[in-house]
C-alpha cells in the first residue's frame, strides 16, 4: 500500500512540472514534437534585436594570457591566417569573415587536436601520450565546430539562420600564435538536427534554448540600461525646454 500511496498521480506530475518542480526530458518528445518546438523557439528569436553578434573574423580570433597548467602547448592566440579559404553551404545569399555571428553553444564542438613533440617531430592526437611528453609538446594542429545563428541581411528567421562552423588552425613557427588556415559554414535546418548531433541532440538543443536565454537576458539588461539613460536626457530636456523662451 505505500508503494501506491508513494507513486504521483498524473495531476500532481502536471502540477509539478507547472510549478517548475520536474524538468521534462526532450529525448522523451517525438521527431515531431522535438521540430516543432524547436522550430517554434527559433522563429520567435528577434535576430535584429538580438546584442552578442560579431564579425565571422572576431568570432574565430582568441587570445588567453592564462593558458590550461595541463600542458605548456596549450593554444593562446588564435588569428585568420593571411589567406584562409571559407567555404559556405546551405545559404542562399553571400556569407563572407565580416558577417555577423552568435554563438549559440556552450564551447567548442567536434575537437581534433594533434601534439607534436620539440624534439623528434613526432605526432600524436593521444592526450595521454602527449601529456607524457612534459614541456616538449605542443600543440600543432587543432580543428573544431562551433554552433552559431547568423544575422541576416534579409529578414529570415533564426530557425533559417542556424549554422555550424567548423575552422582549422596550426601553429606559427616560433611564435605562441595559431592561424586559421581553413573555415567552413554550413547551415543547419532544423529537422536534420538531430540526425547532426546523434544521441548528443538533447544536451545540444538544451544548450542552445539556454544560450538564447543568456543572450535574451543580456540583450534586456542592455536596453534596460539604454532606458534609463534616454528617461534620464528626456526629462532634462523637458526642464530646459520649459525654462527657457525664444525671445
Amino acid at each position: 500500500m505505500a508503494s501506491v500511496d508513494s507513486e504521483k498521480s498524473v495531476a500532481r506530475q502536471e502540477l509539478d512540472i507547472a510549478l517548475g518542480e520536474q524538468r521534462v526530458p526532450l529525448s522523451g518528445l517525438s521527431v515531431k514534437e522535438f521540430d516543432d518546438l524547436l522550430r517554434k523557439t527559433m522563429y520567435n528569436v528577434g535576430l535584429r534585436e538580438l546584442r552578442g553578434f560579431r564579425p565571422l573574423r572576431e568570432f574565430l580570433r582568441y587570445h588567453t594570457n592564462n593558458p590550461s597548467p595541463y600542458n605548456s602547448g596549450d593554444i593562446q592566440n588564435v588569428e585568420l591566417g593571411p589567406s584562409p579559404t571559407l567555404e559556405v553551404a546551405g545559404f542562399d545569399d553571400a556569407v563572407d569573415f565580416d558577417t555577423h555571428v552568435l554563438s549559440v553553444t556552450r564551447g567548442i564542438k567536434d575537437l581534433k587536436i594533434t601534439w607534436k613533440r620539440l624534439e623528434s617531430g613526432e605526432e600524436t592526437q593521444d592526450r595521454n601520450l602527449a601529456s607524457s611528453w612534459g614541456r616538449t609538446a605542443y600543440i600543432w594542429r587543432q580543428s573544431a565546430m562551433e554552433l552559431v545563428l547568423r544575422r541576416p541581411h534579409n529578414h529570415s528567421s533564426a530557425a533559417d539562420n542556424l549554422a555550424m562552423v567548423w575552422y582549422s588552425c596550426e601553429k606559427v613557427v616560433l611564435q605562441r600564435m595559431h592561424h586559421i588556415s581553413s573555415v567552413k559554414v554550413v547551415r543547419l535546418p532544423i529537422e536534420n538536427f538531430r540526425q547532426h548531433f546523434g544521441e548528443a541532440y538533447p544536451d545540444a538543443a538544451a544548450e542552445l534554448i539556454s544560450e538564447l536565454r543568456t543572450a535574451h537576458s543580456r540583450t534586456l539588461h542592455e536596453l534596460e540600461s539604454q532606458v534609463v539613460s534616454f528617461r534620464r536626457e528626456c526629462e532634462a530636456l523637458e526642464r530646459l525646454s520649459s525654462a527657457i523662451t525664444g525671445s
